[in-house]
């Protein structure tokens, strides 16, 4: 509902992984990332995303030809209802 979606924001993080997962992490209410590469890129020594704060994720969403990434933080109503549309076929057609 509309009133579900009221406290969702959208943000964009500029930067190399690192510095924008730092951001991510010093933000604490970031519920879904999406647009990184690997999982194994934000979570090892060039991103600061501890693994354990994965809920779940996908890394083949097609972005302009490339593999991306979408990261469920927090498994809250909405945010995993966002999550589920991102990589169902439907909304992967939104970054093709």
């Amino acid at each position: 509902t509309a009133e579900d979606l009221e406290d969702f924001v959208i943000k964009g993080y500029e930067g190399n992984v690192a510095s924008s997962t730092g951001e991510i992490i010093s933000d604490g209410y970031v519920s879904i990332m999406l647009g990184w590469g690997t999982i194994e890129n934000i979570t090892s020594t060039k991103g600061v995303i501890p693994s354990s704060s994965i809920v779940k994720s996908v890394e083949d969403l097609k972005v302009k030809e490339a593999n991306r990434s979408v990261v469920l933080l927090k498994n809250t109503t909405i945010a995993d209802m966002i999550y589920e549309y991102f990589i169902s076929e439907n909304g992967r057609r939104l970054f093709e």
